[in-house]
C-alpha cells in the first residue's frame, strides 16, 4: 500500500465514520495518525490490541465508566481488504492539547528526566511496587497532579479491564486542556483477559464504498 491509497483509505474510512480526515500528522510502529475535525484524530493501524483495548474503553465509558487519564474513543472500526485478506483498523479519539516531551525537542535534561520517570513506572507496574510510582510521581514538580492521573488512569484500567499498559515513552503521553495527563497509545498492554479475543469480533466493518472497495467480510 502505498501513500496515497492510505490516504483515500483513511479519508474514506473517517466519512464513512462521520469525520473528516484532513491531515497525515503522524506515524509509528504500529500506525499511522491522522487529524481530525474538531480535536480529533484517527490512527489506522493493522495491529489488533490497540482495537480491542479502544472498543471496551468505549463500551465501558457507554456504560458511564471511564477516568480522565485514558483516551475518549469516539469509535472503532475495521476493514478487510478483499485482495489480499489484511484487516486494517481505525480509531476515532480525541487528541490531546500538548505532548509532554516531543521527541524532536533539544532539552536534554528535560527529556532525560521524563525518560526516568516513565522508566521508573513501568518498572512498578512490572513489578507490583507501587513505591516506585510513586516516588516517580513526585520527581515531576508542577505536573505532579497531572501525572498523578496518568497512574490512576492505568490503575483504574487494570482493575476494570486486567490490561496492564507498559508502553510508555516521552512521546506517549500528553495532557488535556485541563491539565490531565493521558496515554496516548495503547498499543502494547498485557492482556490477561483475552481482551484481544473477546472484542475483536465485535469490532463492526467499514465498507469504504468511495474507494471502490467491497464490503468487509
Amino acid at each position: 500500500m502505498n501513500w496515497s491509497e492510505t490516504d483515500a483509505i483513511v479519508e474514506a474510512a473517517a466519512r464513512e465514520m462521520g469525520f473528516e480526515a484532513y491531515a497525515d500528522i503522524g506515524m509509528g510502529a504500529t500506525g499511522v495518525v491522522y487529524a481530525l475535525e474538531d480535536w480529533g484524530v484517527m490512527k489506522m493501524s493493522f495491529f489488533p490490541q490497540e482495537p480491542a483495548l479502544s472498543l471496551l474503553l468505549k463500551k465501558l465509558a457507554d456504560q458511564g465508566l471511564s477516568h480522565p487519564g485514558l483516551p475518549i474513543i469516539r469509535d472503532v472500526r475495521r476493514f478487510t481488504n478483499p485482495d489480499t485478506g489484511n484487516t486494517a483498523y481505525f480509531i476515532a479519539r480525541d487528541e490531546l492539547h500538548e505532548v509532554f516531551e516531543d521527541p524532536g525537542l533539544e532539552d536534554a535534561p528535560v527529556m532525560q528526566l521524563w525518560g526516568r520517570i516513565l522508566y521508573q513506572i513501568r518498572k512498578g507496574w512490572d513489578e507490583d511496587k507501587q513505591y516506585l510510582i510513586d516516588l516517580a510521581v513526585e520527581e515531576w514538580g508542577d505536573r505532579k497532579p497531572a501525572l498523578r492521573y496518568l497512574v490512576d488512569g492505568l490503575a483504574w484500567l487494570k482493575d476494570q479491564t486486567g490490561a496492564v499498559v507498559y508502553d510508555l515513552h516521552s512521546d506517549n503521553v500528553g495532557a488535556t486542556r485541563e491539565g490531565v495527563a493521558v496515554v496516548r497509545d495503547l498499543s502494547h498492554f498485557k492482556d490477561s483477559k483475552g481482551i484481544v479475543e473477546l472484542l475483536l469480533p465485535e469490532i463492526q466493518p467499514l465498507e469504504l464504498a468511495t474507494c471502490g472497495l467491497v464490503p468487509a467480510g
